[in-house]
Formats: structure tokens, sequence, C-alpha cells
């Protein structure tokens, strides 16, 4: 019940009051961290209202709510992979993460404080979405005039240094860091031209 009123009283206005809006992302990360098997059980328009509320964090300009944003994306994946992909999200959240988190990257619409939280975001969403990551790049860029050199960016991120989404170890997620490092300046270089 207090969730849900805490929710009902958040408005376009709040989130405008930086102090505010970022308390109220802390509580969502801490929710989504702490307590990842609760959520599905909640009534489902709440439920809906935390994942759209997730999804708004991701385009913020204030860096620390942007930031528990990409930390709750990668915590959800992360709970999801863990229950090996048996969680009741909605079946196209992380699909529409995915994209986000991807078109973010390309587009190079985040602080570059927050390389390491979207890398994170990244690694544990194509830890679950390992088969269809490369679909979703390709329709990120499917306009782009730079298209060819970025999916090959891509191809590099997912693949170099022997990264394995199925082996998830911190062997493969520090190479993975590694590549996202190079995939991001490689993105940023390929908008500039």
């Amino acid at each position: 019940m207090g969730l849900s009123a805490v929710l009902r009283m958040v408005t376009p206005a709040v989130l405008e009051v930086p102090e505010l809006s970022q308390k109220l992302f802390s509580l969502l990360l801490h929710l989504v961290q702490a307590y990842p098997d609760h959520l599905s059980r909640l009534d489902p328009q709440l439920f809906g209202m935390i994942l759209q509320a997730i999804s708004y964090a991701l385009d913020s300009t204030c860096v620390e709510v942007s930031k528990c944003g990409f930390k709750a994306v990668a915590a959800i994946a992360r709970y999801h992979h863990g229950t090996r992909c048996t969680s009741p999200l909605p079946a196209d959240f992380l699909h529409q993460m995915c994209s986000k988190v991807l078109r973010l990257c390309v587009d190079c619409y985040f602080d570059s404080s927050l390389l390491t939280s979207v890398g994170a975001a990244c690694w544990a969403l194509f830890c679950v979405l390992q088969d269809q990551a490369q679909a979703l790049m390709q329709t990120c860029i499917a306009e782009h005039p730079q298209a060819p050199q970025m999916l090959a960016a891509f191809q590099q991120l997912v693949t170099a240094n022997g990264v394995d989404f199925s082996g998830n170890t911190r062997q493969h997620k520090s190479a993975f860091s590694d590549n996202f490092e190079i995939f991001v300046a490689t993105m940023r270089a390929l908008r500039m031209k």
C-alpha cells in the first residue's frame, strides 16, 4: 500500500525537483536490488508503474537518476537471468530496455560518468538476450549512414577478448567492460563523421 501511495504522488512537476527525483529513484533502485522476487507479486498496475519509472530514469538529465535507472535495469536483468529466464517480467520489457540502452549508446546520449553503469546494464541484458542483441542493434542503426561500421563495432563488443555471455564469469564481464569502453568511443567517433 505504501509504495502505491508514494508512486501515485509522483508527477512530472515532482520529478523536476532534483532532490526529490533522486530520492525516489534511489528508493526504486533499492527495491529492485533487494526484493526483485517481490516485484512480480505486486499489483500489475503498480509493477507497470515501477517499470515505466525505470525506463523514464534512463533518459533523465540528472546523472544520479540515470545511474539509478541503469543499475535497476541491470538488477532486473540479472534477476531474470538468475531464474533461468522464468521470472514473470512482461515479455517485452527487457527487449525494450535493451533497445533503449543500445540507442543511447549509438546516439552517445549519456553522461560519460555513467559509462560503468551503462556497460553493466548492457552486460546483464546481453546475458539474457544473447541471441537477440544483434537484431536489436541492427534495428537501432538501420537508418544511420555509418551502420556498417557501427555493426562491426558491435561485433567487437560482443566477441572480442573472448567474451562469452553464457559463462557469466568475472573474466568475461571484465573483458566485456573493456570492449564496451572501446565500443562507446567508436560510437562517439562515428557520430562525429
